[in-house]
């Protein structure tokens, strides 16, 4: 059995936020103008990786600011948008990626499926869910609702038959 090392969480921080550090050293010695939005998407997924949600949103929201048509940086947003119970925010991300059939179609629905629960829509997030679980061969460990939200939905969908 594995059990939560207290010393390697903090050591894995520790690189985090040595790698933060120097990207933003580096941005700091940049003229913004010349300033790549990776270098933003990249601090953004470092930020999110320590669960620092609302820095995370802060640097994609700069890249989305200098790169507004690349939908990735939508889909990266609208996970830390989940993450920190923004969810109206996180499902308009996600709606606006879905209109360019993106490859990870399946992870998006995975997570509007969930907002739609968690929002009272069980119509819309038993289309999501139902979507997520076909393509993956109904591994429900896949999903990101819990086994209560799980079964919840389960009742709601007898309940409408």
């Amino acid at each position: 059995m594995e059990t939560y090392n207290h010393d390697n969480h903090e050591e894995d921080d520790f690189e985090i936020f040595f790698d933060v550090g120097e990207i933003e050293e580096q941005l700091a010695k940049t003229d913004p103008e010349e300033a790549s939005c990776y270098s933003y998407i990249k601090l953004g997924k470092l930020y999110a990786s320590a669960r620092r949600y609302d820095e995370a949103i802060e640097y994609y929201n700069l890249a989305i600011a200098m790169n507004p048509d690349e939908k990735g940086f939508l889909y990266y947003r609208g996970i830390a948008l989940f993450h920190s119970g923004k969810l109206t925010e996180a499902m308009d991300d996600f709606s606006n990626v879905l209109q360019s059939e993106p490859w990870n179609k399946c992870d998006i629905l995975n997570f509007t499926g969930t907002i739609k629960l968690r929002t009272g829509d069980h119509q819309g997030a038993l289309e999501d869910i139902n979507h997520v679980l076909d393509k993956n061969n109904g591994l429900l460990n896949d999903l990101h609702i819990s086994m209560e939200e799980y079964d919840l939905l389960m009742l709601s969908k007898k309940l409408s038959d």
